[in-house]
């Protein structure tokens, strides 16, 4: 009998993947770098804007002094006149432009516009990895019912092989029909390894698109699947 071992793929796949596609999803829109700079920029608009409206606002500044007169004198050999007047000021300063042609103003309203923008830019980047997580899903779970479908045949044309060879060694089966078990077998072979490698290949599509593909662990384990193919 032709015996053959095919390596269970299972061990090689990123044991995050769950069957929980939304939990996927989720994961996918905190761990992808281009959400997390899309995230930064509405941060930094933010930040943009606080400062535009700093600039509308006028600034003042205070100053204080605090001094003393002090003097002794005499006047005709007389008695000394001791003085100690001590004095107070302050000053508010407040600078103002009054005409600037409004570009403080829309300097606002740039400010923004722009983060507005990157608002709208993050919601759809958001459902675009939601939309590929999905399609990336789809992929993975189609591969792996097709892959224990090519085991399932696998297993099948060896019992039917050795069924026939068996038959063939009593005289009960032709030539014929032990070679069409053997194609037969090979096709399921066939069948089990490029199911395989397309299982493979789905995980990793799936790995990248949930945004875990540029840490080490997940590193390391498209490797071994690079290996395993």
């Amino acid at each position: 009998m032709l015996a053959i071992n095919v390596q269970n793929v299972d061990q090689h796949v990123p044991p995050n993947l769950s069957d929980d596609v939304e939990a996927l999803i989720a994961d996918a829109l905190k761990k992808r770098l281009d959400v997390a700079a899309q995230i930064a920029a509405i941060r930094a608009g933010d930040a943009a804007i606080a400062g535009a409206e700093v600039g509308v606002l006028p600034q003042s500044w205070c100053k204080r002094k605090l001094w003393a007169n002090i003097w002794s004198y005499t006047v005709n050999s007389g008695h000394p006149q001791n003085l100690n007047q001590p004095f107070y000021g302050a000053l508010l300063h407040t600078p103002m432009e009054l005409f600037t042609g409004f570009d403080r103003y829309y300097g606002v309203r740039k400010a923004t516009a722009e983060r507005n923008l990157a608002r709208s830019q993050l919601k759809s980047l958001e459902l675009e990895v939601a939309a590929t997580v999905w399609r990336a899903y789809y992929d993975f779970s189609s591969a792996r019912k097709k892959y224990d479908a090519s085991e399932a045949l696998l297993e099948a044309s060896q019992e039917s092989y050795a069924s026939n060879l068996e038959s063939h060694r009593h005289g009960l089966a032709t030539i014929t029909d032990l070679i069409s078990a053997e194609r037969d077998l090979m096709a399921a072979r066939y069948t089990l390894v490029q199911s395989k490698a397309d299982f493979l290949v789905s995980s990793s599509t799936l790995v990248r698109a949930v945004g875990c593909g540029v840490s080490v662990e997940c590193t390391a384990t498209l490797a071994r699947q690079q290996e395993l193919s």
